[in-house]
């Protein structure tokens, strides 16, 4: 196969993946706001876990996507990695100009550089945080972490107490080499 007939697969798959991804975000919104879920799972989060095999907050993100951006963002995030604070930027200015930029895969090359200019913008702007904003910001991811290991505390299985304190034990070891550096 020749490389321009891989990257006219690739495109066209992409665009159908976009497709899909709005599709799945669509089903799912449908099941959870019409709650057809219960039919099968006692509550939306197990109902993702144990059919979906995705994450409740997973589930929830894509719908989110959608409902604020609808399928255009997921036609754009196949071209290129995109959050939504980029997008809410490039959006707009996709439909400058004469004429907008069709979100087709001939289009990517565009998509794809005019993303990374609004993340380039976004970097120049972004004002660096503070030593104080840092520690506070490590204090948050600190909380986090305590409260997934507290949120665990009930496991029975003996494996996966076993991994639990292994994990423990590592952030333990980190934290106590951390507090010898700053000495």
């Amino acid at each position: 196969m020749e490389p321009d007939q891989f990257i006219g697969r690739r495109e066209a798959f992409a665009a159908i993946a976009a497709r899909c991804t709005a599709a799945e975000a669509q089903q799912l919104r449908t099941l959870r706001d019409q709650k057809l879920y219960l039919s099968s799972s006692r509550s939306w989060k197990q109902f993702c876990r144990e059919r979906l095999h995705i994450s409740r907050s997973n589930a929830d993100r894509l719908i989110a996507l959608l409902d604020e951006f609808g399928p255009a963002y997921f036609a754009i995030a196949q071209f290129t990695r995109i959050s939504p604070e980029i997008y809410r930027e490039l959006a707009p200015a996709l439909q400058q100009g004469p004429e907008p930029l069709a979100l087709i895969p001939e289009n990517a090359r565009r998509i794809a550089a005019a993303a990374d200019a609004v993340r380039d913008r976004h970097k120049l702007s972004k004002p660096v945080p503070t030593p104080i904003e840092r520690l506070a910001a490590i204090v948050r991811r600190m909380r986090q972490i305590e409260s997934d290991f507290l949120a665990l505390r009930d496991i029975d299985d003996p494996e996966d107490r076993s991994q639990m304190r292994r994990t423990f034990e590592a952030v333990q070891i980190a934290v106590h080499r951390i507090g010898r550096q700053l000495k």
